[in-house]
């Protein structure tokens, strides 16, 4: 190709006839010779394209650590903001809890189980009225004040600390620096470590001997009550074993005048006199160990028990023509208060001899008692009677106290409640009442069933 400029108009014309003049032959080989040249130079993009991958992984990676560290770092500043709230936050605790303490009558502590440390939120000196500091933070040196009956109770509840995950709830007695005892109810909860296991213990002692005092003036009035009922009840009762033991000795007497006494006629009288007089004295021993004023938790054999207390309400079953049936489960022993329990069992017994007397006729009065152990370690007491149930509208107020729907020269409203008051807070079990319908013998009955449940 050939250019020229457009005001050289002849040369352009004479450069067009040239190249016209030129045949096609000639043409291509012009055109051969200028324009079929081959660029034969080959370049490897191979291995540009591995740094690329290589330089690009790497960055990569940097880039995700970078991120890495920056999340890290985020998340360390947050715990140690998290760290720093709790710190003020479980100091703040503790400062509330010593404030707490010293303005109510409970003692607040913690228990490490690693070092065996009793930490107190609370002045536990001035508590038990010793000096400042006398006590030691030394979980041995407060085992040492503790009353030597109930030591065994307190060392088994603190090997419970090592494994239980459950609230402990138990009294005690502590001495104070006056020799004397104070009554402690002590109430804790375990704090679990990541693995589910109690690391350690924050708990609560209250100072209960007062409550216990009223508590034990409610039962004696309560029990003075059931006492002047029963010696009615035995005073009826026993003018037939002694008036047996009477008539025997006058028989003996006359017979000997008149020469008629006979051998058997005299062992048979002896024996007769003797089998009264030991019903009287199994009497007066079970009536003794009922008005005994021991207090102390022992070992209690559950059949005995239910059968002592039957032998003091016999006189009662009997002038009331009562029917009690009894299922008791085999060899049950349980850690109990014995006379507290006989006095809530003759509570119960009462409330539903009222019932019967007043609903029902004489050969119609039955009163069940059913004992058993559970699954959950806990034994349980159930009275069922027939007497017709109590009322819907005053089930939910039997157990409050001076609640009774007798005369008042009847009732004092004092047996259901100091019942229930024993048995939930002095035992730490449970009490409750509902209306029952059952059949015996093709016969329906209704009545109301009282269930006690107690630890073992």
């Amino acid at each position: 190709m050939m250019m020229v400029n457009d005001d050289k108009k002849i040369l352009a014309s004479i450069v067009n006839k040239a190249i016209d003049s030129i045949t096609q032959d000639e043409k291509k080989q012009i055109n051969n010779k200028w324009i079929s040249v081959k660029f034969e130079q080959d370049f490897d993009y191979s291995l540009v394209i591995q740094i690329v991958i290589a330089f690009s992984v790497l960055l990569a990676f940097l880039l995700y650590r970078h991120l890495e560290l920056l999340k890290h770092k985020k998340e360390l500043n947050q715990k140690n903001k998290e760290l720093e709230i709790s710190k003020k936050e479980l100091n703040e605790s503790n400062r509330r809890l010593s404030i707490a303490a010293k303005v109510s009558f409970d003692l607040l502590y913690e228990r490490d189980l690693k070092s065996n440390k009793l930490i107190w939120f609370g002045d536990i000196d001035s508590f038990l009225g010793y000096e400042k500091e006398t006590i030691s933070s030394d979980s041995q040196h407060w085992l040492e004040l503790i009353h030597p009956d109930d030591k065994q109770k307190v060392l088994k509840t603190i090997e419970a600390y090592n494994t239980s995950k459950h609230p402990i709830h138990y009294e005690y007695r502590i001495m104070q620096k006056d020799g004397d005892y104070q009554y402690w109810e002590d109430q804790s909860m375990p704090i679990l470590n990541k693995n589910g296991k109690p690391k350690k213990w924050i708990g609560v002692c209250t100072n209960i001997t007062q409550a216990k005092i009223l508590t034990r003036q409610l039962i004696e009035k309560n029990k003075m009550a059931s006492m002047g009922e029963m010696i009615g009840n035995i005073a009826h009762q026993w003018r037939q074993p002694l008036s047996v033991i009477s008539s025997g000795a006058t028989g003996l007497k006359l017979q000997k005048e008149f020469n008629m006494l006979t051998d058997e006629f005299f062992m048979e009288t002896c024996d007769s006199i003797n089998e009264n007089a030991q019903y009287l004295s199994k009497t007066i021993d079970d009536f003794r160990n009922f008005i005994n004023q021991n207090t102390e938790e022992t070992t209690l054999d559950v059949k005995q028990m239910i059968d002592e207390f039957l032998s003091l309400m016999q006189a009662s079953i009997k002038t009331h023509n009562i029917q009690v049936q009894t299922d008791i489960q085999n060899d049950l022993v349980m850690v109990g208060y014995k006379n507290e329990l006989i006095q809530c069992f003759i509570n119960l017994f009462n409330n539903s001899k009222d019932a019967l007397k007043e609903k029902r006729k004489d050969n119609e009065r039955f009163i069940f008692i059913k004992v058993y152990k559970t699954d959950k370690n806990t034994v349980v007491f159930r009275f069922t009677d027939n007497g017709g149930g109590i009322e819907s509208d005053i089930i939910e107020r039997v157990f409050e106290p001076y609640f009774t729907t007798k005369h008042k020269a009847k009732g004092t409203g004092l047996g259901l409640h100091m019942t229930y008051n024993m048995i939930n807070e002095s035992m730490h079990g449970s009490i409750t009442v509902e209306n029952i319908h059952y059949k015996i013998n093709e016969t329906n009955y209704d009545g109301a069933k009282f269930t006690i449940e107690l630890p073992l």
